[in-house]
């Protein structure tokens, strides 16, 4: 099959010139006129090469190679002189021509360079080809790939095509957290080594974990030793963090280790009372006392409410969607009034703070508690329910005995222990809920269980007694990102938006936005929301400033996902999730309180009946910025939102 003809460009040939290059095989050349009619046809067809015929004043060579190395830099130019001018060579050259050729050569030299040319445009064409799909792959890339120096600076990377600031910089120069550290430190131990490190996982910290308990991460890697002529010049290697893959194997291992503790649990319980049923069974057929019934009766009984605290603990009790707002200190009063306690004593140091949770099983931690309280303490003893320092959570502690150590030490390591399945149901519930538990020692010398990790508000009222109103006038495009686009007609606000994530320290939306002072009502309803991505997100926020790393709280819906909040509680901490696990889908109410530092968010389905979710202190100045959010979860997509009803004011709080 013949070769495809190419088209060669020539701006001041001879006539026998131009021959010359029509001759020369696959070629077809197009002759302009001037300089202009040559930019015209650079730039509609963009040919693998151009001549010049360097003849002053009328084509000045230098001036025409700039003109075309600025149409395409990499488009070879030959430039065909009237002598050996060694200046005018170099100038040429300096500026982009490819050949220089003195037409003293003749014309069979300008057909070797114009090969040449070609040869060259072809190659520079591959490369351009090879390295735009090599950025495409990075840009693309669901895990990281890099080439490094023998410093360990990013070469070329996932991270140089996405951010302009990545190249020259090591892992920890580039972002300060766990996880770069051990990305870098497996970076020294290849190039230190000069040993290929394959497949290999390993653990990082998780610095700021105070809202959403992830306090660490997984990572795989492969890294190659790079060498040119027997010389080390650096790396290549690719990671990819398994952290959700590797978390859900050792879950599963935990809970396949957890069943055969519990098989153990339950045979040491169960076995009690029916050896005291059998003992009794055996003096009444010797004896046929029949008080003997009574005692055989009582065991059996002991035996089916283990039965049933069974059913409770293995049931798929996960809080799910029926997850509620829930008074602590009445739900502890309530549990109270359902146990026998004789005259035993609560106290309830707590006023109207509100726990987001499951109100059934929130009752079955009280309830089994107080119960254990009463068994071991007997009916003089004080049950003490109060809450934690900075609302981390809350505690339930007493002045009976205590547990022992073996107990407490088995509870806090996640295991379940016997004598007891009350506490193995308690420590399963605040699992469900994504609490951690402690079980130590009370003030009194008691047993004490606390609980963090916890939704805690204090400030759940809404009502406002007078209201400033301000407005959104301002958009910014948060983060390394492309920017978004919104619209505001009479319905409310239609918002653009893309960006990679708002988590830990990738923080890249858009956000139409105003300023208001003081203690603030932010609230909006989204009506619509429409994105490609399952993580996008669009929500009310509040932020101390534009920068990345600005101090935020946000309140808003994961795309098919439901309710999240999110929470940035100090400068450059990173990004913290607290989901709601409402399944919300628009049109959904959110709402956004500010009362001095402390920001209380809110769910609702029709604007009046408003459901707090979620709250947390914040360092804001008395200005703060607020506004509407909208990110995709990812860098060439863009999630749609609509929003309405949107009002921001300052108000003093009723």
């Amino acid at each position: 099959m013949a070769s495809e003809r190419v088209t060669v460009l020539s701006l001041g040939l001879t006539p026998e010139e131009r021959d010359a290059v029509a001759d020369i095989e696959r070629v077809r050349s197009v002759t302009c006129s001037t300089s202009d009619a040559l930019h015209d046809r650079l730039t509609a067809d963009r040919p693998p090469c151009v001549v010049v015929g360097h003849d002053p004043p009328a084509i000045d060579g230098v001036d025409i190679v700039e003109r075309v190395v600025d149409v395409d830099p990499d488009l070879p130019v030959v430039v065909f002189a009237e002598s050996d001018d060694d200046a005018l060579a170099a100038d040429v050259v300096s500026v982009g021509a490819t050949e220089y050729v003195p037409r003293r050569r003749g014309t069979g030299a300008l057909a070797e360079a114009i090969g040449a040319a070609l040869e060259t445009g072809e190659r520079r064409r591959r490369q351009a080809r090879d390295s735009a799909m090599l950025t495409e792959i990075l840009n693309r890339a669901p895990f990281e790939i890099y080439v490094k120096d023998v410093d360990a600076r990013h070469l070329r990377s996932t991270k140089t095509v996405r951010h302009d600031d990545a190249a020259g910089k090591t892992e920890p120069e580039f972002a300060d957290e766990g996880r770069a550290e051990e990305i870098y430190r497996k970076d020294r131990q290849a190039l230190e080594q000069r040993e290929a490190i394959v497949g290999d996982l390993s653990r990082y910290e998780v610095q700021n974990h105070a809202i959403d308990n992830h306090d660490s991460g997984w990572l795989r890697t492969w890294k190659y030793p790079w060498y040119e002529d027997g010389e080390l010049q650096g790396l290549i290697g690719f990671t990819q963090d398994v952290t959700g893959v590797e978390e859900t194997s050792r879950e599963l291992t935990q809970k396949n280790r957890l069943l055969s503790q519990f098989a153990s649990v339950v045979s040491h319980d169960l076995r009690n009372p029916l050896n005291i049923a059998q003992g009794y069974l055996e003096i009444a057929r010797e004896t046929g006392d029949e008080e003997t019934f009574d005692d055989i009766e009582q065991s059996h009984q002991r035996m089916n409410e283990i039965i049933e605290d069974l059913i409770r603990l293995t049931r798929d009790s996960s809080p799910g969607s029926s997850q509620s707002s829930l008074e602590i200190a009445a739900a502890a009063r309530h549990a109270w009034g359902t146990v026998d306690t004789g005259s035993a004593t609560l106290h309830v140091d707590a006023g109207a703070e509100l726990i987001v949770a499951d109100d059934g099983l929130l009752q079955q931690i009280f309830e089994n508690l107080f119960r254990n309280a009463v068994e071991h303490g007997g009916e003089d003893v004080t049950v003490t329910v109060g809450l934690e320092p900075d609302l981390r959570g809350f505690y339930i502690a007493d002045d009976g005995p205590g547990l022992p150590t073996d107990v407490c030490e088995r509870l806090n390591a996640g295991e379940f222990t016997e004598g007891g399945l009350g506490v193995n149901i308690v420590r399963t519930i605040a699992d469900r809920h994504e609490w951690a538990l402690e079980a130590s020692e009370s003030e009194g010398g008691g047993a004490r269980f606390t609980f963090t990790g916890c939704l805690l508000i204090s400030n759940p009222g809404t009502e406002t007694v007078d209201r400033r109103s301000r407005t959104l006038t301002d958009a910014h495009t948060v983060g390394d990102v492309d920017p978004g686009e919104h619209r505001r007609n009479s319905n409310g606000w239609s918002v653009t938006g893309t960006g990679r994530n708002l988590w830990r320290n990738v923080n890249e939306f858009y956000f139409v936005s105003g300023v208001a002072d003081g203690d603030v009502d932010f609230v909006g309803r989204i009506a619509d929301f429409s994105a490609g991505n399952k993580s996008a997100k669009a929500g009310l926020m509040v932020r101390s400033g534009t920068e990345p790393g600005s101090p935020h709280g946000f309140i808003g819906c994961t795309h098919n996902m439901g309710t999240e909040a999110l929470w940035q509680l100090e400068s450059d901490a990173g990004t913290q999730s607290q989901l709601v696990r409402d399944d919300a889908t628009p049109p959904i109410w959110y709402r956004l309180k500010r009362e001095g530092n402390v920001v209380t968010t809110f769910t609702s389905e029709d604007g009046d009946d408003w459901r707090p979710v979620a709250e947390q202190r914040l360092p804001l100045e008395e200005r703060a910025l607020y506004g509407l959010v909208v990110v995709d979860h990812s860098r060439d997509e863009h999630a749609v939102a609509r929003f309405e009803d949107v009002s921001l004011a300052e108000v003093s709080w009723g």
